[in-house]
């Protein structure tokens, strides 16, 4: 790498515990040949995570008195840095010693990559399925009735598990725990769609680079820790309704009128007897309470 690049890392907290820590000090421990700062915006988190950060000079935390989403938090983070290079890191993850240096050297020599994810492995050293489709009436259909479980191959839905993700290739898109783009490009193509509370935004925002004769690029020999569940593991219930919105406003904005009639009857109807049966089959009643309060919530958004 001829030159030393800027980087700006952003990383969104909200009630991250102990793994807002851990994934800073990753950052402080891996290759210092990077001129880096890290941003972190606190989305009024309740817990201690945000004060027990270590004060540093290259540490900057914005503090929401209110929850105002992932994309809002991020697009925050763009604006508020400098640098050359944005990288978007999830608190739940944590980055090895070349990750950064690596990441940033294969994108100053590969300028036909405008966004780069990389591999992420769970505490088991499993490599998790990070890469998605872009999101389609028959991929969701795949996914809503279990084709895909039955035969990823044949029947793929949006998340690429039918590949073993072993390989560096050119994808529809890379999982926003790990998303590196120039900042001209991510100011250029608008920021993050802040429509979107969680979810989806980052699959809205490969699209829109995939429309603009961009590439996204996995990289499979560049890593990082992803510890899986996060930090919305407690709160299934909100997960399933953030999911689902998100899932309509995508549908809203890149389906067909008929595409995005079909999934709303199949999202609103479909799905939430579809998700009681499997939870019924398996006996996890859990899953049937957290089902409904997730779909409770998403009827009073759009029926009250």
């Amino acid at each position: 790498m001829n030159k030393n690049p800027n980087i700006d890392i952003i990383i969104v907290n909200w009630n991250s515990g102990i793994l807002l820590n851990k994934c800073i000090n990753s950052i402080f421990n891996s290759n210092c040949e990077v001129n880096y700062k890290i941003i972190v915006i606190d989305n009024n988190s309740t817990d201690n995570s945000i004060n027990d950060i270590a004060k540093n000079d290259r540490i900057h935390i914005i503090r929401n008195t209110v929850n105002l989403g992932f994309a809002v938090a991020c697009n925050q983070g763009a604006k508020y840095g400098n640098s050359e290079y944005l990288l978007f890191l999830n608190p739940d993850t944590e980055v090895r010693d070349n990750t950064l240096f690596s990441s940033l050297k294969f994108m100053i020599e590969n300028p036909f990559v405008s966004l780069l994810g990389c591999k992420q492995v769970d505490e088991s050293g499993n490599t998790l399925r990070t890469c998605s489709r872009f999101i389609t009436l028959s991929n969701y259909i795949n996914k809503l009735t279990g084709l895909s479980k039955l035969s990823a191959k044949r029947f793929p839905d949006f998340h690429m598990t039918d590949w073993e993700h072993d390989i560096s290739m050119i994808v529809d898109h890379v999982m926003g725990s790990y998303y590196l783009i120039t900042r001209e490009k991510f100011l250029a193509l608008g920021l993050f769609d802040e429509d979107y509370f969680v979810y989806l935004e980052d699959l809205d925002f490969s699209y829109r680079v995939k429309k603009s004769c961009g590439n996204v690029f996995y990289n499979t020999d560049i890593e990082i820790y992803h510890e899986t569940g996060g930090t919305s593991k407690n709160v299934k219930a909100q997960r399933l309704f953030y999911s689902l919105d998100s899932l309509l406003i995508y549908g809203k904005k890149h389906f067909s009128k008929a595409s995005y009639f079909i999934l709303f009857f199949l999202v609103f109807l479909i799905e939430p007897l579809s998700r009681i049966l499997f939870n019924l089959i398996g006996l996890n009643f859990k899953g049937i309470i957290e089902t409904i309060l997730g779909y409770k919530m998403l009827y009073i958004k759009y029926f009250l």
